[in-house]
């Protein structure tokens, strides 16, 4: 009798969980001669995401009429009781399923499919945590604030309740998680300090970085003197209902432009990199300057041409440091106190409090350049990523 098939279901939610899960599938299909599946959520995230896959793909058949994160929350629940009836029918195919976020579809896989499932984290945690008198001590309370501090406490407490695919979450907090594969001990020990299980958590590191560390092996090191281009990267606020950042950061980048529009007479570029889950075109009133443009390049090749990158949490900043590139962290607006326990706090980044502090690094990036010691994203991209996709196929083979 012919052995029977092994196979997986991939998950992706965007661009980047693509990146990282493609090279696993092609470990999985040679290496192990495990068929992977992806499942094709264009329809529900408007998002495309799988154009030119090599591997066989699904499309559960439901459509919202806008993206997922943008609806309201019966549309939300309405698509989430559709793909119910999907998750039994994939359930009958497969046994363990790869996400690169463990949101209501994909709880929905696990708690009502009855899917095992493998968290493959696609970056940096984000660790906006900070306390009522924090609040209070920089401007008082706000509607804002107290609803994420009461979603932040019903997303923790409700994790592990029957039907928690209706209500909040936050990354990693699904108690049917049976594994999480991270980038580093910094992410593992970001994770266990919000209650998640240490015993779940395996650094085998993620594609995506190997990649970059590889590409970044033979760039040379620029010098002074011949800084230009500057990249600025968005973040994907309104993805995460988080509108206050959104409002913090296009006040940040609208300041970012002015300040370097006086420093025209030097020659900076500004280089606009917008996050595959913002929106390009509230940023094209932008590009009426003659020193502002919108990317539309490969991620590294864009860090590779840059001379300093600008940001508030993105990961690109790290992975800036992972290509020697400065990496600066926007704070002018005062409410720096908000991302205190961000990773963008820690010394490997340039923090920029004032237009004075613009002022002096851009001075500095022009006259002498900012030199970045080599290996100093090792705190937050492990070793293991060089064989990311290698490590992450072995465990998937062992727990199929």
């Amino acid at each position: 009798m012919a052995e029977a098939v092994k196979e997986i279901l991939l998950f992706p939610q965007n661009e980047v969980q693509v990146q990282n899960m493609l090279p696993v599938a092609e470990v999985l299909r040679n290496e192990y001669e495990v068929n992977p599946v992806f499942l094709d959520m264009s329809g529900i995230y408007h998002q495309e995401l799988l154009g030119g896959c090599p591997f066989e793909r699904l499309e559960p058949g439901i459509r919202m009429e806008r993206a997922f994160y943008l609806s309201s929350p019966l549309e939300k629940v309405r698509s989430v009781r559709s793909f119910i009836h999907y998750a039994e029918y994939l359930a009958e195919r497969f046994g363990l399923f790869v996400m690169g976020n463990d949101g209501a579809l994909q709880r929905v896989l696990m708690d009502k499919g009855g899917l095992r499932g493998i968290l493959l984290l696609d970056g940096i945690l984000s660790n906006k945590e900070y306390s009522f008198l924090d609040m209070i001590r920089n401007g008082g309370l706000n509607s804002y604030d107290i609803k994420q501090s009461i979603r932040s406490l019903v997303a923790r407490t409700a994790s592990g309740l029957p039907f928690s695919y209706y209500l909040p979450s936050e990354v990693g907090s699904s108690k049917s998680l049976e594994r999480i594969f991270v980038a580093s001990r910094y992410i593992k020990e970001l994770l266990t300090a919000k209650g998640v299980d240490g015993g779940r958590i395996e650094i085998t590191g993620v594609p995506r970085f190997g990649d970059l560390v590889r590409f970044g092996e033979n760039l040379p090191v620029r010098s002074g003197g011949e800084a230009k281009e500057l990249m600025l990267v968005t973040q994907g606020y309104l993805w995460h209902n988080e509108n206050i950042y959104d409002e913090l950061q296009q006040k940040e980048i609208a300041s970012f432009i002015d300040v370097v529009g006086r420093f025209k007479d030097r020659g900076f570029r500004v280089n606009i990199r917008v996050h595959p889950r913002d929106d390009r075109n509230r940023y094209e009133q932008y590009t009426e300057k003659d020193f502002v443009s919108i990317s539309t390049m490969d991620l590294a090749e864009d860090i590779a041409r840059s001379d300093g990158v600008f940001g508030f949490n993105s990961t690109v900043l790290i992975q800036a440091l992972m290509l020697r590139k400065p990496a600066f962290s926007l704070m002018r607006n005062g409410q720096f106190w908000r991302f205190q326990k961000e990773f963008t706090a820690c010394d490997e980044f340039i923090k920029i409090y004032s237009d004075e502090e613009l002022f002096q690094n851009l001075d500095l990036l022009k006259r002498d350049g900012i030199v970045v010691a080599e290996g100093a994203y090792t705190r937050f991209v492990s070793e293991e990523n060089l064989r990311g996709a290698e490590n992450i196929a072995r465990r998937l083979n062992e727990y199929l």
